[in-house]
């Protein structure tokens, strides 16, 4: 009898924490969609100024934030900012262990079963088969992502500032950036920016082409 008691009591405490756990992040880290902005991440972040390993011709400003504040679109995850005024549109592709949240044309680059690994677009520009994230010299994310509190989730993104030269797309920078939700924690840990280099643009090329047939993606200008 002891040794039942001792397992209901155990398993009573257990289901508690994990409730309170997974309450504590709902609240905390509740998405802000409606009210939220982006001005409010950057305020405080200081932007450093970088070439790029594409080019080392091209400067860039790089703005980061570990964990947002309560204004912003997903208090409490990390947000970025990146601007370069030769850039004329922004790839953005996501790698993550959690549950994939759409399916269908183009939703996936390739048939992982253990990782999803997907371009970051708006369900109307995935209709469309528009691959870009945003146009214009400025990138800006701020996402939220949940997962339930006795899983770990990697949420990894590469965002890649492109150029279009007779046709053919080719990018000036890169940058790899997201966070990871350690199981039982409160809120995410940042993965801080680090810069990408061609070798990991090419690794991508044969994807985005095959799944983005009226883009040409290159290396370089002159390929």
């Amino acid at each position: 009898m002891p040794l039942l008691y001792m397992l209901v009591v155990g398993g009573v405490i257990f289901v508690a924490f994990y409730i309170s756990l997974a309450a504590i992040r709902i609240i905390s880290l509740r998405p802000n969609i409606e009210s939220g902005s982006y001005d409010s991440c950057f305020n405080l972040a200081a932007a450093k100024v970088l070439r790029s390993q594409f080019d080392n011709t091209v400067t860039f400003e790089q703005s980061f934030v570990g964990h947002s504040d309560s204004t912003s679109f997903a208090p409490g995850y990390p947000a970025i900012k990146i601007t370069c005024s030769n850039v004329t549109e922004w790839l953005h592709v996501v790698e993550t262990n959690g549950p994939r949240q759409n399916h269908g044309k183009n939703s996936s680059l390739c048939d992982n079963s253990e990782t999803w690994v997907f371009v970051d677009v708006s369900e109307e520009s995935r209709a469309k088969d528009c691959p870009f994230y945003a146009s214009g010299g400025t990138f800006r994310d701020n996402p939220a992502w949940g997962i339930l509190p006795h899983k770990d989730l990697y949420w990894r993104g590469r965002a890649f500032g492109l150029v279009m030269q007779d046709g053919k797309l080719y990018p000036l920078l890169g940058l790899e950036w997201g966070f990871r939700f350690n199981r039982w924690s409160v809120k995410p840990t940042p993965i801080y920016p680090r810069q990408l280099n061609r070798s990991d643009w090419q690794k991508l090329i044969p994807s985005l082409n095959r799944c983005y047939q009226q883009h040409q993606f290159c290396l370089r200008s002159s390929d």
